[in-house]
Formats: C-alpha cells, structure tokens, sequence
C-alpha cells in the first residue's frame, strides 16, 4: 500500500491506500473465520449426539447383560432339573 511511510526521507507524498488494499485480505479472513465457526458449532453438535448415542447404547448393553445372565441361569436350573 502506499501511505509514504516506508520512503526514507518521508518526502514522498501519496494517498493513503491501505486500509483498501488489506480490504480483500480481511474480508477472505472473515469467511474463513466465519466458516470455522460454523464448522466448529456443527462439530460440537455432532460430539454431543455422539455422547447421547454412547450413553444410549451402553444402557441396552447392561440391559442385555442382566438378561442374559438372568437366562443363563435359567439354562443352568433347567440342566439341573435334567440331571
């Protein structure tokens, strides 16, 4: 950009064209900033339907454990009675 103030003896005189050189810069930084915040949002969204899921599927998991156990003792009692 040309503002003067990287000439040596600051003699040059120019407009001011900085803040619309980095314009495009900031406005590329925004939309990426923008689309890490939704893609941030979304992971976390994710994350917390995969705890869900987690908790879900480890409460079928006992459920089924206390049944089958429950069966197999039922199996061993019948066993038993056939003896």
């Amino acid at each position: 950009c040309c503002d003067g103030s990287d000439e040596y003896d600051g003699k040059i005189k120019c407009p001011n064209t900085c803040w619309e050189a980095g314009k495009a810069a900031r406005e590329k930084l925004k939309k990426k900033i923008s689309t890490f915040q939704e893609g941030s949002a979304i992971r976390r969204q994710e994350i917390e339907h995969a705890k869900q899921a987690i908790e879900k599927e480890e409460a079928e998991l006992s459920k089924l454990k206390k049944e089958e156990k429950l069966l197999k003792d039922v199996v061993d009692k019948l066993k038993g009675n056939l003896a």
